[in-house]
């Protein structure tokens, strides 16, 4: 189901009682009579203040804008010697349809909606790559974008070995009889969350610090030695990353193993799962430290 543009009610008044001109004018400003594009128009007459008004619905402000519209109402009235007196929005515009009218009459030059605070107070911010959700983050991954990439990658495949494992101990100490490592596999549940609460921030840091050493490239070369120190200082950070990254998923593998002899029997799939995705990670963690090393 497709969604219509926002409708904008607008009406504009002229400084007449004579409805035949406000319906003459409204003829030649609809579109289906060869006017404006996506504008409806009628004329009325406003008995108490004695005048006339061309009342519009612009079905998509973004082909035919509010300035338009009542520019060509002005046009049209001089031809019959009556003016413009005033104009009026009924109900919600957009934003945008009245920068377009502030854009048109301010003559602005080189002007940005960047610099209208309101958008910069109001507009969303972007998402961390851990509030993604997974098709989100899978489409940022395939971007042509160098981050995330492999180092965030491997960190969120440790997130899920160590998730696994959460899951697993939880299982275990869910059934009826609670096993007799209760003990164990609580610590190893305690691990396995503070486990996954590192990845999860290695997933973010790995992008940000892959991210400063693009940044530091690209001060002028002209700066040669504050060039110099920003790129030691970045590559050195961007390889901290996925040794940070490498260490937990071995801390991981050696949790598999501790949850594996103290679980259900029918969970042994999902620790088997969790191990090849830890080994996924510290093996993509070593590829991605070894590029990254200083003159790597």
């Amino acid at each position: 189901v497709g969604a219509r543009e926002v409708l904008i009610a607008y009406n504009v008044d002229l400084g007449t009682s004579d409805l035949g001109i406000a319906k003459r004018i409204a003829h030649e400003l609809r579109s289906k009579d060869g006017g404006l594009t996506y504008v409806k128009a009628l004329g009325f007459e406003l008995k108490q203040r004695r005048l006339v008004q061309v009342s519009m619905n612009m079905t998509d402000y973004h082909k035919s804008q509010l300035f338009k519209a009542y520019e060509l109402v002005k046009l049209f009235a001089e031809r019959y010697g009556v003016p413009v007196v005033g104009s009026e929005i009924v109900g919600l515009t957009p934003m945008d349809a009245l920068v377009d009218s502030a854009e048109f009459y301010l003559r602005l030059e080189n002007f940005s909606r960047d610099q209208i605070l309101e958008k910069r107070l109001f507009a969303p911010s972007p998402l961390s790559l851990t509030d993604m959700s997974l098709a989100t983050f899978s489409e940022e991954v395939a971007s042509k974008k160098a981050t995330p990439g492999g180092g965030s990658v491997s960190a969120y495949m440790g997130v899920l070995a160590a998730g696994l494992l959460s899951m697993v101990s939880r299982i275990t100490l869910g059934k009826k009889e609670l096993p007799k490592a209760a003990d164990r596999l609580q610590a190893a549940l305690k691990t396995g969350e503070e486990l996954r609460a590192r990845f999860l921030k290695l997933v973010v840091d790995d992008a940000e610090s892959f991210n400063a050493v693009m940044k530091a490239f690209k001060i002028p070369k002209e700066q040669q030695e504050t060039r110099r120190k920003a790129i030691q200082e970045a590559t050195m950070k961007a390889a901290e990353v996925p040794l940070l990254t490498l260490d937990s998923s071995v801390e991981t593998l050696r949790l598999a193993r501790e949850v594996a002899e103290n679980s259900a029997a029918n969970a042994l799939s999902d620790v088997s799962t969790s191990i090849a995705a830890a080994r996924a990670a510290g093996e993509g963690a070593t590829s991605t430290m070894w590029r990254r090393r200083p003159n790597g």
